[in-house]
């Protein structure tokens, strides 16, 4: 197996999940490994915070009120379009993987996630920066 390929020491992660318990836990695995991770629960505010402050990866889930994770990806994309974004969903659906990847999701991912392998994903978008 080979090892984990770190994220620079600078990386910073914007994690949007409209569900408090998880974006805890993401967060605190995030924060484990040395990334600074700064959390919001609405696409709405993700934008905000992005037009604010420097990320270097986007995680967001897919279903939250609003404003979904889809459009939230499309907004980044038109405007920031080398910001790596990181889709989650507890209820994967083809139309919708198939149109994230068409935006330029860096990756999409199935709840309940499998922390080693969200690490890894965020560190390999942390490094195409």
């Amino acid at each position: 197996m080979s090892p984990i390929s770190k994220a620079p020491a600078d990386t910073r992660v914007l994690l949007v999940d409209d569900e408090p318990a998880l974006l805890k836990a993401l967060a605190r695995h995030l924060e484990y490994e040395g990334i600074e991770v700064k959390t919001c629960e609405s696409a709405a505010k993700a934008l905000e915070l992005l037009d604010a402050e420097r990320f270097d990866v986007v995680v967001s889930d897919i279903a939250m009120p609003t404003m979904s994770g889809v459009e939230l990806l499309r907004a980044v994309k038109s405007s920031r379009r080398h910001l790596p974004v990181i889709l989650i969903t507890g209820a994967p659906d083809v139309r919708t993987a198939v149109q994230a990847l068409e935006l330029g999701a860096f990756k999409y991912l199935l709840k309940p996630i499998d922390s080693k392998e969200f690490t890894e994903v965020v560190h390999r978008a942390a490094k195409i920066q």
